[in-house]
């Protein structure tokens, strides 16, 4: 069973950034500052492909400053005088941060010209390209990170304790915890899925989307937890729905092989954990005793997210901190890094430092 003061009470004050989550590694090393500028959290979105370089759509990487992604959205489509719902984006971005990502409009209307030209104090127009396709939700591959964290206490032990967190981070990854970003200032993403299922409220579409998100995280979150205490988050147990990294596929522990022991050290294999919708989840044995014990306090999120009709998929329970390295200067500290989609850096940070900035 989980601690009951761990998951089970999702009232404000046991959210996710009011009561952290089990760390993997101990906990914080020591205290530090995390966003005091925009530009100490510069994201950088990463597409599996390249521009089509033809076709009736606008392919344009934006730079945005302290401006979160759907207000940017709406910046431009004023701009340039065209629908909402006719521009295609790949993944949200954080508000408070320098970050680079793509977005598509409709050709028809737009020169290149125009657009190229286009910035104002918040977001400015990086590159455009021809592209046949509106870019969806998900498209993108990855998001590179450079994060620079003030303050870091500068005394030789604390630097070394420091570099050797790092160097675990590097050759084990960390627990792919959902960020507090999911559930919504103060919770309000997970309050608004209690009332949904609990209450039988409706809510507005984009609401309704977030909620449904918020509640599937906070299931996902238990079972890695769990696993945290188990200290076997970054192990394949029995019954294992084992996840190939970068994707949602997975596939049962049974077919495993010798050689797959190097895939699985290599970051190529991941244990996995659900993201829950309607059927049986596809682990067994040790691995579904887990998953069962992590969320039965949970009926409503359970049997609310299957009555939608969504259905069971995987999510890995580890995230590889791909390319990480790290330079210290004075009382600085800066990262670098990235992250499969869906990956939170916040799951990275917590493992290093607490302090103003975070909220774990």
């Amino acid at each position: 069973m989980v601690p009951a003061e761990s998951v089970t009470d999702i009232s404000p004050a046991a959210l996710p950034h009011r009561e952290p989550l089990t760390y993997a590694f101990g906990g914080p090393v020591c205290t530090a500052t995390v966003k005091q500028y925009p530009r100490d959290f510069v994201v950088v979105e990463r597409l599996p492909f390249e521009a089509d370089g033809e076709g009736h759509h606008w392919l344009v990487e934006i730079e945005k400053t302290d401006l979160n992604t759907l207000d940017m959205l709406d910046a431009v489509a004023r701009r340039f005088n065209v629908a909402r719902k006719s521009m295609g984006y790949s993944g949200l971005k954080d508000r408070f941060a320098v970050t680079r990502q793509f977005i598509t409009l409709p050709s028809g209307t737009i020169t290149q010209q125009a657009l190229e030209s286009a910035a104002d104090e918040h977001w400015k127009v990086i590159g455009v390209s021809a592209h046949r396709r509106k870019l969806r939700v998900g498209s993108h591959r990855q998001n590179a990170f450079e994060i620079t964290l003030r303050q870091v206490p500068q005394e030789e032990t604390v630097r070394d304790a420091l570099e050797q967190r790092l160097k675990n981070i590097k050759g084990t990854g960390v627990p792919n915890y959902f960020g507090p970003q999911r559930f919504g200032n103060d919770g309000s993403n997970l309050r608004k899925a209690r009332q949904m299922f609990e209450q039988q409220r409706k809510l507005p579409r984009q609401q309704h989307r977030f909620a449904v998100s918020a509640a599937r995280s906070w299931l996902f979150n238990a079972v890695l937890e769990r696993r945290v205490q188990l200290n076997n988050w970054n192990a394949l147990v029995q019954g294992e729905a084992v996840n190939l990294d970068g994707s949602s596929s997975w596939f049962a522990h049974s077919r495993l092989g010798p050689a797959d022991a190097v895939r699985f050290f290599e970051f190529d294999l991941h244990p996995s954990g659900p993201m829950w919708g309607a059927g049986e989840s596809p682990a067994t044995d040790l691995a579904l005793q887990i998953e069962s014990d992590a969320i039965e306090a949970f009926d409503s999120f359970t049997q609310g997210l299957a009555q939608l009709g969504l259905k069971q998929e995987r999510r890995a329970l580890r995230q590889h901190v791909r390319d990480l390295t790290w330079m210290f200067e004075n009382d600085t500290l800066t990262l670098r890094f990235a992250l499969n989609k869906g990956g939170f850096a916040t799951s990275v940070l917590r493992e290093l430092v607490s302090g103003d900035g975070l909220m774990l």
